[in-house]
């Protein structure tokens, strides 16, 4: 099953490693638990998160310009807008999770 291949792939994450993971999915949490490294989750406004307060959150403002103006949140604060050229919400989703990751796997300054 795809979650066998989620469980290899935790399993293999360091102690001293790092997974960013979407806090909307009920699946993605229960996986996540069992990782040993740290755990930082991301999801957009809105979404049912369970028992998981994301770190990284993002709320799609009004759109305008052909483009989607993505307001970022880390650690409860305002980052920033992203005006972000891809439209919906799983697009909205995938850039928190790599802005996330860039942060916080690679030291980005956000």
């Amino acid at each position: 099953s795809y979650e066998a291949a989620f469980h290899g792939l935790i399993d293999r994450i360091p102690e001293d490693g790092l997974l960013v993971a979407y806090a909307g999915d009920e699946a993605v949490r229960r996986i996540a638990a069992r990782a040993k490294c740290r755990v930082s989750f991301y999801a957009l406004d809105g979404d049912d998160c369970g028992d998981v307060s994301p770190i990284w959150m993002g709320a799609i403002a009004p759109a305008g310009g052909g483009v989607t103006p993505i307001d970022l949140y880390g650690g409860g604060s305002m980052m920033g807008r992203v005006h972000f050229p891809m439209s919906g919400h799983h697009n909205a989703r995938n850039l928190v999770g790599v802005l996330a990751m860039a942060a916080e796997g690679a030291g980005a300054d956000l």
